[in-house]
C-alpha cells in the first residue's frame, strides 16, 4: 500500500527552512497558522478561555488558519461540528486535518480489506468507509462472530460488532490504528491473529503521541503506548521489525499534507485567482508555496513543536496542555505563551501584521 518513496518521506527530516527567530514583515495572504486542538483550543469537551478570540484575531485579518490534530476516530465533519459549537465559530470541514485524514487520498483503497482499530464504537469503521476503503472490519466483528477469540469481552464491545462468517480466515490487506484503543486486550489479540496469518501485513499507526492532555491534571497515555507494545511483542515473536508506517505529527508527511491544506485555505480566503489549488496526496511534498511564514501552535513539545520546528515553521508553545514550566524542551520555540490567545497575538506581531 505504501511505496518506498512515501516511507522515506515519512521518516526523513526536512532541510528546507521557512521560519525565522527575528521579527518579520509579510502580507496577510503570505501568513498562516496551524493549531493543535487538545490542550490548545479545547480540553476534553470544553473550550479553553481565549480560544475563540484567538481565531477571531486571524479571521479579522484574513490570515488563513487550519486545525491539525493527532486525534482521530471520528469524521472530519463531526470534528468540525463539535469545534464550531464549542468555540461558537464557523469552522469548515476543509480546515480539519486529523492524523488519519491523509489516508483519504490513497490510491486503490476501494480494493482494500482493512482492519481499523480504536475510537468509540464503530465510528472509526464509518470514517474508513467514508474514505472509500472497500471492506472495513473492526476488532468487535471478530468477537461478535467468534466470542472465544477474546473471551474477556463485554456487551458494549459486542454491540459495535457485526457477525461476519469466516472473518478469522479472511485476509486483511492493512491494519490501521485510527485512534487510541478502547479495549486493548481485544485489539492486540485480533491484530496478532492477523499477523500470524501474514507477518508482513502492513500496520499503519495514525500517530505516535505518547501523551495528550484532557481535563485531568496530568497527561494521559496516547497511541504511542499501544504502538510500542505491538512493536515489542512482534519483535519477540518474529525476531524482526514490524512492517509499520507512522503518520501524524511530528512526521514530515503530516506537515506536508497540512501545508497543502493551508495553501488551499489561503487561496479561498483571499480569493487568489492566479494560483491553482495545491494537490492533496499522501507523500506529496511542497515544492512551492505562497504561504511563506507559518506558525505551528501547540502544547506538546515532542509533537507539535519539534515537528513544526523541523519542518521550518515558526512555533508557539502554550502552557494549557501537556507542557508545564520547567519541562525540558527538545528545541526552542519562537514563542512560549500562557495560552492560545497570547500565542496568536504574539505570532501576528512577530509577522509584522499587528
Amino acid at each position: 500500500m505504501f511505496t518506498r518513496a512515501i516511507r522515506t518521506q515519512v521518516l526523513r527530516p526536512i532541510t528546507r527552512s521557512f521560519h525565522s527567530s527575528i521579527p518579520l514583515r509579510v502580507q496577510a495572504h503570505e501568513a498562516g497558522f496551524v493549531f493543535d486542538m487538545d490542550g490548545v483550543l479545547v480540553k476534553g469537551k470544553k473550550a479553553i478561555p481565549g480560544a475563540r478570540e484567538a481565531l477571531q484575531l486571524l479571521q479579522d485579518r484574513n490570515i488563513a488558519w487550519i486545525l491539525m490534530t493527532n486525534g482521530g476516530g471520528v469524521s472530519e465533519k463531526q470534528r468540525a461540528e463539535f469545534l464550531s459549537e464549542e468555540l461558537d465559530l464557523d469552522i469548515d470541514i476543509s480546515q480539519i486535518v486529523q492524523s488519519h485524514t491523509p489516508l483519504v487520498t490513497l490510491a486503490n483503497k476501494e480494493n482494500q480489506r482493512v482492519l481499523v482499530v480504536g475510537g468509540d464504537g464503530d465510528k472509526s469503521r464509518k470514517v474508513a468507509e467514508e474514505y472509500g476503503f472497500g471492506e472495513v472490519v473492526i476488532p468487535a466483528d471478530y468477537v461478535k462472530t467468534i466470542p472465544s477469540i477474546w473471551p474477556f469481552n463485554d456487551k458494549e464491545l459486542l454491540s459495535s460488532g457485526k457477525i461476519i462468517p469466516g472473518i478469522d480466515e479472511k485476509k486483511i490487506d492493512t491494519i490501521m490504528i485510527f485512534n487510541d484503543p478502547r479495549d486493548l486486550g481485544t485489539d492486540l489479540q485480533v491484530i496478532f491473529d492477523i499477523l500470524e496469518q501474514d507477518p508482513s501485513t502492513p500496520v499503519i499507526f495514525s500517530n505516535n503521541d505518547w501523551v495528550w492532555a484532557n481535563e485531568y491534571s496530568k497527561p494521559r497515555f496516547g497511541q504511542g503506548l499501544p504502538r510500542f507494545i505491538i512493536e515489542q511483542v512482534y519483535q519477540e515473536i518474529y525476531a524482526k521489525e514490524l512492517n509499520r508506517t507512522i503518520l501524524g505529527k511530528p512526521t514530515k508527511v503530516a506537515y506536508d499534507y497540512a501545508h497543502h491544506i493551508l495553501i488551499n485555505r489561503s487561496i479561498e480566503l483571499n480569493k487568489i485567482t492566479h494560483l491553482k489549488p495545491s494537490n492533496l496526496a499522501l507523500g506529496q511534498e511542497i515544492t512551492e508555496s505562497h504561504v511563506k511564514q507559518v506558525f505551528m501552535v501547540g502544547d506538546n513539545p515532542a509533537s507539535d513543536i519539534i515537528g513544526g520546528f523541523n519542518y521550518g515553521w515558526n512555533t508557539a508553545l502554550v502552557k494549557t496542555g501537556v507542557y508545564k514550566d520547567g519541562d525540558k524542551l527538545p528545541v526552542t520555540p519562537t514563542i512560549i505563551a500562557k495560552d492560545v490567545y497570547e500565542a496568536v497575538h504574539g505570532g501576528i506581531k512577530h509577522l509584522g501584521l499587528l
